[in-house]
This record gives C-alpha cells, structure tokens and sequence, in this order.
C-alpha cells in the first residue's frame, strides 16, 4: 500500500490566505504568563509556541516524528488522519473581526468553549481554497483526532499536546540561561514541569514509551536543571511547593524505569 502523504504546504498556503491565518498569527499563547514589558522578548523567549500559528507549524512536525515512531500509527490512512487532524487543532482559535474565543490555557476549557472552537475549525476548514475531497478528510480528522471520534488518536493527540507544554518550558528554561528571560520565566517552568510533565508521566509515558517516554529519558538532566532554577519560585507558595513534591516523586520513578528504545528526536 503507498503511502498517503498530507500536503501540508498546501494546507497552509491555503490557510494563509484565509482571513484565520493573520488571526492565527495575531493570536498569541502563554498569556497567563505575560506581562506588558515582556512583548518586545515574547516570540524569542517563549519559542514556536508564541501564537498559534508558528505552535501549529511545530506541533504538527512533531507529530510526524511521533507518527513515525509509533507502531499503532503505521497504517498509511491512520497516520494521515492523525496528521491531517494535528494540522487543524487550533484552526478554531482563530479570532476573525475580533470574534471568536482564541487560545486559551486548558485549564479554563469548558466543553461549551471546546464546541464552539470545533465549529470554527470546521467553518474554515470548509472555506480553505482546497479540492473538496481534501476539505472532507480534514474536518473528519479533526473530528476523529482533536473531538475524539476516535479515542486511539484522541488519546495520541492529547499526549503530544500535553509534552508539547513541556518543551515550551524548557525552551524558556535554554533563553533564560542565554540571558533571555521575562517576568514570570521562573514560574512558568516550574508550574509547567510541575504541573504538565507530571500528567504527560503518569497519564501517556507508559503508552508511548519510543517517542514520548524515550523523549524525557533523554533530557532527563535539562529537566533536573530546569527544575532547580524554579525552585526558588515553587518554593515560595504552598500549593506550588506541594505540586513540587509531587512531581519529584513521580519524576524519580520514573528516571528509574528503563527508557524506551527509540528517542523521538531520532
């Protein structure tokens, strides 16, 4: 069987001339964390998941890693659904004449917040200049892969998701030993590492262990690291210094199991 191949340039160029695509690009992530003096370091600091659409690009990249990894996802239509579904998770966050309901951290989703975003992603999906078998395939991925029609990618999707806001962390973490920090750099790593890896261990490393469990055995030592720096931060609130207690337990246990047998990065 061939391979199916996502035209994911097309996709974008596509997207690009759409009016989501400068939404996308106007629709800055991390917000929770920013402060007015950070904005001339923001992209710099935070990386590609400043705003939407540079997050879009990178996630979906490393999503091909992923897909290349994982065994379940080798059935050439399977991969490209997840793919094509990765590619438009956040189509939806695009705010167009200031109406829409943007990116937002999942802690504050609701499933009226996650409807409403899935109605947007398929209104543009359906507008995008594109063959309308394409169109078809794409808003059926995003169903299947970001709404959970089906709950083995669903389940893949939310895993990438999840480590995904750990390498924004240790992405702060490398700026900030360039030098390169803003405001809230040392809470952010913290409540991210704290908060995120812990989940992403508990809930996804022991179902995929070649790429994501692989992935976090390798920069085991940045995180040690990463973590050190924030403690000063974690250290000053009871709930982040609990939440520090109970991601060194789960961290230790899992630097103590035996990593997977392909990195992600590889």
């Amino acid at each position: 069987m061939a391979t199916e191949v996502v035209p994911s340039n097309r996709i974008l160029q596509a997207l690009a001339i759409h009016p989501a695509g400068p939404a996308l690009k106007a629709e800055l992530r991390w917000m929770d964390f920013h402060s007015p003096s950070d904005t001339p370091l923001w992209r710099q600091v935070i990386g590609p998941g400043a705003n939407v659409w540079d997050h879009t690009i990178s996630f979906y990249r490393h999503a091909r890693l992923f897909a290349r990894i994982e065994p379940h996802l080798q059935d050439p239509r399977l991969k490209s659904t997840f793919l094509l579904g990765v590619l438009s998770h956040d189509f939806g966050e695009a705010k167009i004449n200031g109406v829409g309901v943007g990116d937002m951290a999942w802690y504050r989703r609701t499933p009226e917040s996650e409807r409403k975003e899935a109605l947007i992603a398929h209104g543009i999906i359906g507008q995008l200049d594109l063959e309308p078998p394409l169109r078809q395939r794409m808003s059926l991925a995003h169903h299947e892969v970001v709404s959970g029609g089906n709950p083995t990618l669903h389940h893949a999707f939310k895993a990438l998701e999840r480590a995904d806001y750990v390498l924004t962390a240790l992405h702060v973490y490398a700026m900030g030993r360039m030098g390169l920090v803003i405001a809230r750099s040392q809470e952010l790593i913290g409540k991210v590492i704290t908060n995120d890896l812990t989940r992403t261990i508990l809930q996804f490393t022991d179902h995929y262990p070649r790429s994501i469990g692989a992935y976090f055995h390798s920069v085991s030592g940045t995180i040690d690291s990463a973590i050190a720096s924030a403690a000063p931060y974690l250290h000053s609130y009871k709930d982040t210094d609990a939440q520090l207690k109970i991601f060194t337990a789960v961290w230790q246990d899992f630097q103590g199991r035996n990593p997977g047998t392909r990195d992600v990065t590889s």
